[in-house]
């Protein structure tokens, strides 16, 4: 399956997004959405905060990356380093 990392904002709120294939299954995926997902109502703390969003699916969650488990942060790091700026 076909995942994207998408991080927006900071000091000059611009889009990045990073795309990679995984072979983890759906319960597997839902598991790691679970443990990564933000609140969506939490307000953020300044106007210069960065939101990341993981796309699967046609949905867009928001995640805490902080809290990504030791299996998955190499799959991570990689998309953090790919990410590539989009026109919003």
């Amino acid at each position: 399956m076909e995942i994207k990392l998408q991080r927006f904002g900071g000091m000059i709120p611009m889009k990045q997004e990073a795309t990679t294939q995984v072979s983890w299954s759906d319960k597997e995926l839902q598991q790691l959405i679970d443990h990564i997902c933000r609140d969506e109502k939490k307000e953020p703390e300044s106007m210069n905060e960065i939101c990341h969003y993981l796309a699967v699916d046609g949905r867009e969650i928001p995640v805490d990356l902080k809290k990504v488990p030791p299996k998955y942060k190499a799959t991570f790091e990689g998309l953090k380093a790919e990410l590539k700026y989009v026109k919003a």
